[in-house]
C-alpha cells in the first residue's frame, strides 16, 4: 500500500530522500529548496518556463524566485504544512529536466563554453 503522497514527512525522511538526489536540494524550513546557476537573464527566463510547464503538467507548483544568472526553486506542500512525497518527485524530475543534456545519439547539446549554455559550468576541480 503506498503512503499518502499528501502527508507531511519527518525531517530525517525528506533528509534521506535528498541525500540520494543530485544537485543540492536543501531543506530549509518546511520547503526543499535549490538554486540553478544560470548564464544570464535569457537562460533564467527558459529554465523558468521549462519547470513552468512541468510543474502546470504535474499540477503541484513551487515558490520560483527568478534573477539574473540565477533560479531558485523551493517546494512545500502548503496544505500539508510541510514537505510531502509531491515535492520530493518534483524536485527530482525538476533536476533531471534542469540539469539534462544529450549523451550520444544524433543530438549533440550545446558546445562546452559556448554563450547558448543554460546552466553555468561547474569549476573544474583541482
Amino acid at each position: 500500500m503506498q503512503s499518502d503522497p499528501d502527508a507531511p514527512l519527518e525531517d530525517n525522511e525528506i533528509l534521506r530522500r535528498l541525500a540520494a538526489l543530485p544537485g543540492g536540494w536543501t531543506l530549509e524550513g518546511d520547503a526543499i529548496a535549490r538554486a540553478y546557476p544560470t548564464t544570464g537573464w535569457k537562460a533564467s527566463l527558459m529554465l523558468v518556463n521549462a519547470i513552468g510547464f512541468l510543474c502546470e503538467t504535474a499540477w503541484h507548483h513551487p515558490d520560483i524566485t527568478l534573477s539574473w544568472g540565477r533560479v531558485r526553486v523551493s517546494l512545500s506542500t502548503h496544505s500539508a504544512g510541510g514537505v510531502t512525497a509531491r515535492d520530493l518527485e518534483l524536485a527530482e524530475r525538476i533536476e533531471a529536466l534542469a540539469t539534462w543534456t544529450p549523451q550520444g545519439g544524433a543530438l549533440e547539446g550545446v558546445p562546452p563554453g559556448s554563450s547558448h549554455a543554460i546552466l553555468e559550468e561547474p569549476p573544474e576541480a583541482s
